[in-house]
């Protein structure tokens, strides 16, 4: 399923949610700028990006594992990105996704 950029919005104002300032100051937080570039890439860069919710879901999944470049230790980021906030959100995000799909199908 193809995703344009009010769709790209809409999923990761669902993953992400904007703060009630955010939405007031009409300010897109920073993340939303990596995920978007990380979705604009593409999977590989071998591959052209594709823009459907499942790259979506890819750009949240790979900015979730890989945002902290200077955390204290491999086994800190792992703890994260397996058993914390990163995998908590990654669960999240493919739950939307899902939703998303489901509701966008109709």
């Amino acid at each position: 399923m193809q995703v344009n950029t009010a769709q790209l919005n809409s999923y990761l104002q669902a993953v992400y949610p904007l703060t009630e300032q955010q939405r007031k100051e009409n300010i897109r937080p920073e993340r939303w700028d990596r995920v978007i570039m990380l979705f604009e890439k593409g999977d590989s860069p071998a591959l052209l990006p594709s823009y459907t919710l499942w790259s979506a879901y890819n750009a949240v999944t790979r900015y979730e594992d890989y945002r902290i470049a200077n955390e204290a230790g491999p086994d800190r980021r792992l703890n994260r990105v397996w058993f914390g906030h990163g995998a908590d959100l990654k669960v999240r995000a493919l739950t939307v996704a899902d939703s998303l799909r489901q509701q966008w199908a109709n």
